[in-house]
């Protein structure tokens, strides 16, 4: 071989030598920074999805506190949010239902009441003659209502029975309110 060729050979050499040896080393960088830049995106995009949740789940869980409030009966429980979207309709409809939620409590206990008076003003009991099987009862469609019956003694010696029916036409408050004064 000339002289030419062997100190081409040698350049060749002493060239490739250094890049043989320093290639581990930057691919030894190259995947420390790809490990790092991959790290940095994964705890970005947990605190991302952490933080998108929360504002997810806080508003949901203020609406649930609010439900557990009012099934305690608490009518002063509101869903105060404000978060721009279908949650502000779900919050405004349940702030209005709670005050009609309670007025229909107080009217149903209302009229529990109004149905006790009435079943108060009924006879108790129903008399025993002889020869005679009476039995009575009332059964309003409604939770009062305008039918009435009741028995009382006739004459002075009491042998006889008065018996008094009443219905008034209509159903409800208004209807058992007539009868308790035509009584």
């Amino acid at each position: 071989m000339s002289r030419r060729w062997r100190v081409l050979i040698s350049l060749l050499v002493f060239s490739f030598t250094p890049v043989l040896v320093l290639t581990p080393l930057v691919y030894q960088e190259q995947w420390l920074a790809t490990g790092i830049a991959l790290f940095a995106v994964i705890v970005v995009v947990i605190l991302t999805a952490l933080w998108r949740s929360r504002s997810m789940t806080r508003p949901l869980q203020v609406m649930v506190d609010a439900v557990h409030q009012l099934a305690k009966g608490d009518f002063s429980a509101r869903m105060n949010l404000v978060t721009g979207d279908e949650r502000d309709l779900l919050a405004k409809a349940f702030n209005e239902m709670v005050p009609q939620l309670q007025d229909r409590m107080r009217m149903r206990r209302g009229l529990e009441m109004a149905q006790e008076v009435q079943q108060n003003l009924l006879p108790r009991e129903i008399p025993d003659l002889p020869g005679l099987d009476i039995a009575a009862t009332a059964v309003y469609c409604y939770e009062t209502g305008g039918d009435y019956f009741d028995f009382f003694p006739c004459g002075e010696d009491c042998e006889g029975l008065g018996v008094v029916v009443g219905d008034v036409t209509g159903h409800g408050v208004a209807a058992a309110l007539l009868m308790t004064t035509a009584r």
